[in-house]
């Protein structure tokens, strides 16, 4: 039988021994992170990819943030280097939010539509830490690059616009996605 001294005295070793491995585990963890981004370079302002993002894909560059997550362009070794780009999203970065179940949820029924007008979603994946959805890349300007800063847009150009977005908002709708960001 143990006396009230040894049961304490084995409760702080056993108090002891888990701080030692939480303590190599979170340096085992800061290892595999630094290794992971040790190709890339972080230019000012940006938000370096999650280690997970990372280790999968080869980072090229960020290339814009938001409010759930921050866009990369990445190459897929696991895809014959097809360029992609990667929404990483990081709890930590809407702490408190449940976030994952719906841009999970999100992500699955964008994958099952097929429009010239939206970005093809090829993949999510869930990491302990966050998730990331994979998707097409497709090159050129944002749109708020023609659009923004006061400059004036012909009405060709703005009736295209309007055209193609409502042309995938009606498929979009037709197939149950309703996009949040229209009001």
């Amino acid at each position: 039988t143990q006396t009230p001294a040894s049961r304490r005295t084995h409760s702080i070793v056993d108090q002891a021994a888990r701080e030692l491995a939480l303590a190599a585990l979170a340096a085992e963890i800061e290892k595999e992170e630094k290794q992971a981004l040790r190709h890339y370079q972080i230019e000012e302002g940006e938000i370096p990819p999650s280690p997970e993002v990372a280790k999968r894909f080869d980072v090229i560059l960020q290339l814009g943030k938001g409010g759930m997550g921050v866009v990369y362009l990445c190459r897929d070794p696991r895809g014959k280097g097809k360029v992609v780009a990667v929404k990483d999203i990081r709890t930590e970065l809407k702490p408190g939010m449940k976030v994952e179940q719906r841009v999970e949820h999100e992500a699955m029924l964008l994958k099952e539509l097929d429009h010239p007008g939206i970005v093809k979603v090829y993949d999510f994946l869930k990491f302990p830490r966050g998730s990331a959805i994979v998707m097409e890349y497709i090159d050129g300007l944002p749109l708020d690059h023609e659009i923004g800063a006061g400059r004036r847009v012909s009405w060709d150009f703005g009736l295209r616009v309007l055209k193609d977005i409502g042309l995938a908002l009606g498929y979009a709708h037709t197939r149950g996605v309703i996009h949040r960001d229209i009001t």
